[in-house]
């Protein structure tokens, strides 16, 4: 008779944003890594959603946040130059709304271009806010949304 252990340790967290959330809903992730992705991924995520997420890793460790697919939209645009005409993913360096703004980012981009999508805090709070609120129709045909994976990191690095 053979015998098979299995061990499960589960690091997640995972955040998942529902298109019924309200809109000032904030999802809380932590713990040391974990996984969140926009509604409905990866087929095409609503119209009139937002998300939020606020992630906390332990003291003394900060962020990292890596995009492995995102796609909001036709466009491949790196940084968005017109936050008012298109759906966009907001990351703030900290856990309140006004906290100093890291990055934001919209239309498409392949992993395969590189790691430009990796972002870090400078403390252990990352707020990220996905808006699904202006994209126009046409442009949604392509849009599935993103998948993120966070890691805690040492604070030096």
């Amino acid at each position: 008779m053979i015998f098979v252990s299995f061990l499960f340790h589960l690091e997640e967290a995972a955040g998942i944003c529902r298109r019924t959330d309200r809109l000032d809903k904030v999802l809380e992730l932590d713990g040391p890594s974990g996984t969140f992705f926009t509604p409905d991924y990866p087929v095409l995520y609503p119209m009139g959603v937002q998300c939020t997420w606020v992630i906390s890793v332990p003291a003394g460790r900060r962020v990292k946040l890596a995009f492995e697919d995102f796609n909001l939209g036709l466009k491949v645009d790196v940084i968005c130059e017109n936050r008012d005409s298109t759906d966009y993913v907001r990351i703030r360096d900290g856990r309140m709304e006004d906290s100093k703004e890291l990055a934001l980012f919209c239309g498409w981009h392949q992993p395969i271009l590189g790691n430009i999508y990796d972002v870090y805090s400078t403390g252990n709070y990352m707020r990220v806010t996905f808006a699904a609120l202006r994209l126009s129709q046409l442009s949604r045909l392509a849009s599935k949304g993103f998948k993120a994976r966070y890691q805690s990191v040492d604070a030096c690095k």
